[in-house]
């Protein structure tokens, strides 16, 4: 299954519509930014160093 992480106001939505165009199956990991600096969170930064949607984890 594929997992997209998704950050609210990104680009990664384009990718869960695609996915759902295709009818194909996704989890979708849902990130905030940060309401002052709008940056990503450190869940996220984990994952991509500069927090940047939409990435893959490492499976």
């Amino acid at each position: 299954m594929i997992e997209v992480h998704h950050r609210n106001a990104s680009r990664s939505r384009r990718i869960t519509w695609l996915l759902e165009e295709l009818q194909l199956e996704y989890k979708l990991v849902k990130y905030q930014r940060d309401p002052d600096t709008h940056l990503a969170p450190p869940e996220l930064t984990a994952i991509h160093p500069l927090g940047k949607t939409p990435c893959h984890g490492s499976a």
